[in-house]
């Protein structure tokens, strides 16, 4: 585990050494072929560092190596984590994904039946498709991801802009 939070932050380091102040971060090979699809159009030379499950580590230590815009770009099984401030995404130190889009699908008007149908599912992808048979597709990703905002705002700090692009394999880019 700390040899890849070592690594990262060589990468972070290297990156800032030659004068970059924008980064994308991103966990793994989904991120990475999210970004080879062209989908995202990035200025320049903006360099992509994988984070692995790390993202709170990539943030604090993107901070201190002076990068002043990040850009995260991720699966949504992974980032939807990061609306309920979990920065360390490896299920073996928290989920709450379904918990989470639960809590987001309530808040959005979701009914009881929809709320247990969500915390019984086996993936984000199943969720997804559950809040758009709801009509709630729109609602629910835009409070995750003012969600997510507000945690990446405040790990981030003062002086750091930082926002996060959300995708699912099955269902695209979602916002």
């Amino acid at each position: 585990v700390q040899a890849l939070v070592d690594t990262m932050a060589l990468e972070l380091r290297q990156a800032a050494a030659g004068g970059a102040r924008r980064l994308v971060l991103t966990p793994g090979n989904y991120g990475m072929d999210f970004l080879k699809g062209g989908t995202l159009d990035l200025p320049g030379q903006v360099p992509v560092v994988r984070c692995s499950n790390f993202v709170g580590e990539a943030l604090d230590s993107a901070r201190l190596e002076g990068f002043h815009k990040i850009l995260l770009v991720g699966h949504i099984g992974k980032f939807v984590k990061l609306a309920g401030g979990i920065f360390n995404t490896h299920s073996r130190w928290a989920d709450g994904r379904t918990e989470i889009f639960c809590a987001h699908a309530a808040l959005c008007g979701a009914d009881r039946e929809t709320a247990q149908t969500l915390m019984d599912s086996a993936t984000t992808d199943a969720c997804l498709a559950l809040v758009k048979e709801a009509g709630l597709e729109k609602a629910v990703l835009s409070s995750l991801l003012a969600a997510i905002q507000d945690h990446l705002d405040r790990r981030a700090g003062e002086g750091v802009q930082v926002g996060a692009v959300l995708f699912s394999n099955q269902f695209g880019p979602l916002g």
